[in-house]
């Protein structure tokens, strides 16, 4: 049995998204995913929301959150609680100062969660060895998400990529949604092996999702957003804390995207997008 899951979608819990925990339910079925995992910034409260609003047996929602750390954003999965660095729990959303990504990581396993290095390369090209590989580590890294390479680093999936080869790291997709039409534009397709859907509950159905990801039996699959995603976003995230005199220079910003041909990023199939990557099975 193999599922397509989102795996990295933002909700009205983040300070800039307006799509309700419920919304994306309705979204992600619509477009034909299997489930989704909601990691907002610094709270699982939109995840933990949209799991207890999900009535559907054979949707699975997966609560986590994305935490800044010095290593860039880490996308936490499988949560059920807040995470609580250095005895406080993170709030809001800045760039800085990060969390320590030691701590990070080891508050999301104290929780049985697994850790994931969000779109480490959008903005740098190179990172430590121990992150993958030291005593307090990274279980998986995001191989491509929709929204990287529409920032500093156009390269930015194809080093995520290559980064998972290296270090025989399982390579996930998330879209990194914060608007609704960016939901599914890449996802991960997880075989769960000889499971089938009817007899699994929730809590199994959890399990055997977080067993494989563990195991490597992942593909990430993808199609780059629109760069006019950014600005957009930050238009959200200017309107809910009311912080209008960013307005004039962020529909500047987004007016130069828009010069950015839209034929490449039109919306396709599930499976079809020529952006597509494939994590290495290391089952």
């Amino acid at each position: 049995m193999k599922l397509n899951l989102d795996l990295h979608i933002h909700s009205s819990f983040s300070p800039d998204s307006l799509v309700t925990p419920e919304e994306v339910i309705r979204i992600a079925k619509r477009k034909g995913l299997d489930g989704v995992a909601i990691a907002d910034h610094n709270t699982v409260g939109g995840g933990m929301a949209a799991f207890k609003s999900n009535t559907d047996p054979d949707f699975i929602v997966i609560p986590g959150a994305e935490y800044s750390t010095e290593y860039g954003h880490v996308v936490g999965l499988f949560l059920s609680e807040e995470i609580r660095v250095q005895g406080r729990k993170p709030q809001g959303y800045t760039l800085s100062p990060t969390l320590p990504f030691e701590d990070v990581v080891q508050a999301i396993h104290a929780q049985g969660g697994i850790a994931v290095l969000a779109h480490p390369f959008q903005s740098r090209v190179s990172l430590p060895a121990h992150v993958f590989k030291g005593p307090v580590k990274v279980d998986a890294i995001e191989g491509f998400n929709s929204r990287a390479g529409a920032r500093a680093n156009p390269n930015a999936n194809a080093l995520a990529a290559s980064c998972s080869t290296e270090y025989n790291v399982p390579a996930l997709g998330g879209s990194d949604a914060h608007l609704p039409w960016e939901i599914g534009r890449a996802y991960t397709l997880v075989d769960l092996g000889g499971a089938s859907g009817g007899a699994v509950c929730i809590r199994e159905s959890h399990h055997l999702v977080k067993q494989a990801i563990l195991a490597g039996r992942v593909e990430c699959h993808g199609r780059h957003t629109h760069r006019a995603v950014i600005p957009l976003t930050e238009l959200v995230k200017a309107y809910k804390r009311r912080t209008y005199r960013r307005v004039p220079y962020l529909l500047g910003w987004l007016l130069v995207s828009l010069l950015e041909p839209v034929g490449s990023w039109l919306e396709k199939p599930l499976g079809k997008g020529r952006d597509s990557q494939r994590a290495k099975d290391q089952g």
